[in-house]
């Protein structure tokens, strides 16, 4: 659960107290609209509040009632209810400021609203599509009603009076501000809130902490599958020393020029600044020296270890850099040490690379070797499909895939082929996402 989101919860329940609008016992009406009113419970003066942790529970329903919190500068409240009400299956809103309270991230006041919607609305999209379309709100949160089942005893604690009590539910159910993505059957961790007079519970929500069912479960495998599709696509990721580099707009040419290749669009992914000067010996004395000698070159920063007879030169940002270097081996060279070597920064760039066909091997091998004349170290893979039902993790554990597995191979694969790869996911309520995939590399 992200902090942000359990900001919001606790911020709300501060702001509005309870939520009673809705029929928790009901077992006909699974999804009443509750009451806008919002009405403070009836607490006897000698209740004691008690908390408990990490409480086991199941969600028994959820509720077609969100209440969400956002930030705005927008002081026309009936402004920003007509932003919401646009959002397709919001079919009532009842609104308000919170008083002058700020929020603790960024200026403006808090906005509040309790939100009934239709049926089969996805309560999580929602939410987004709130964000999206209510253009005066900021870091809109949701919180969903739900009823959970919380075990018969619970221990219960308050830390201010230093008690602790095992308490027994006459009803187990309660009431449950969860996350919009929570649904019915989600086995979650609560924070557990109970107002007790003697040994009547006269208040209980619960808050979740942790949907341990939508738990995010990461699953790196290998796997060898039938090749599906390949797409026009390349992928290009190449390295070169930073005084052979000409610049993206010169390698973009570079590659477009090869035959059969249609688009080509080059970004520099890294530029390294540090140069470093091996010696096989170096002492206080020959780097000092050395690095009065350096600093006599404008736009660099000299540093040293001298166990690894080493020296580590810093280029600045705004500096030319083969001028750089030029003056630092011209120093290096003049200088009467035991010089072992001198290891350029390189540079890394990312070339997304369209091609007239899927018959990708005789470019990749063009674009390769054009590139390695120029003295690239080259990576180029190719964009393919491959359809799976399912993956299974080490524990025996199956994740349903929905869609095709996109993957990067190596050029000049046939529809049909095996393919070994490396397949990284996360899986969630038994479902493959976040798919990543790649082809085995063979040592």
């Amino acid at each position: 659960m992200k902090g942000e989101q359990i900001m919001a919860l606790f911020i709300v329940i501060l702001m509005i107290g309870s939520i009673v609008g809705f029929a928790v016992w009901s077992s006909e009406d699974r999804n009443p609209e509750p009451q806008n009113q919002i009405q403070e419970p009836f607490v006897p003066t000698n209740s004691i509040k008690f908390t408990a942790e990490s409480v086991p529970v199941k969600v028994i329903n959820t509720f077609n009632y969100l209440i969400i919190t956002a930030n705005t500068n927008e002081m026309e409240i009936n402004k920003i209810d007509s932003e919401i009400k646009s959002v397709n299956g919001v079919k009532q809103i009842s609104s308000r400021f919170a008083g002058d309270v700020k929020d603790s991230l960024s200026s403006g006041m808090m906005y509040i609203a309790e939100i009934t919607f239709s049926a089969g609305k996805n309560p999580e999209e929602l939410v987004q599509e709130i964000q999206a379309k209510a253009v005066s709100l900021t870091n809109v949160q949701g919180i969903l009603n739900a009823v959970v089942n919380v075990p018969k005893t619970v221990t219960l604690s308050n830390s201010d009076l230093n008690l602790i009590k095992e308490h027994e539910f006459a009803e187990t159910r309660t009431q449950a501000l969860v996350l919009p993505s929570t649904i019915e059957g989600d086995e979650l961790l609560v924070s557990l809130e109970v107002s007790l007079a003697n040994s009547l519970v006269t208040s209980q929500t619960a808050f979740e902490e942790k949907n341990i069912t939508a738990e995010p479960i990461p699953v790196m495998l290998e796997k060898e599958l039938d090749l599906n599709e390949l797409k026009p696509e390349l992928a290009l990721i190449a390295t070169i020393n930073r005084s052979f580099f000409e610049g993206n707009d010169k390698t973009n040419e570079l590659i477009k020029s090869v035959s059969g290749i249609t688009g080509s669009n080059t970004i520099l992914a890294r530029q390294g600044n540090m140069i470093k000067v091996y010696f096989n010996e170096l002492n206080e004395t020959e780097f000092s020296d050395l690095n009065n000698s350096l600093n006599e070159i404008t736009g660099i920063n000299v540093d040293s270890d001298l166990n690894k007879a080493t020296v580590f030169i810093q280029v600045n940002a705004e500096t030319e850099y083969n001028s750089v270097l030029n003056s630092v081996e011209e120093k290096i060279s003049l200088a009467e040490m035991d010089f072992n070597s001198l290891v350029e920064p390189t540079v890394s760039i990312n070339s997304d690379i369209n091609i007239e066909s899927v018959n990708s091997k005789e470019i990749a091998e063009a674009v390769n070797a054009l590139l390695e004349g120029k003295e690239f170290e080259v990576q180029i893979m190719q964009k393919a499909l491959f359809s799976v039902d399912k993956l299974v993790n080490e524990n025996d554990e199956s994740f349903e895939v929905t869609a095709p597995i996109e993957a990067m191979i190596n050029p000049g694969k046939t529809i049909g082929e095996k393919v070994n790869l490396s397949i990284y996911f996360y899986g969630i309520r038994g479902k493959a996402e976040y798919l990543q995939a790649e082809e085995v590399m063979e040592e």
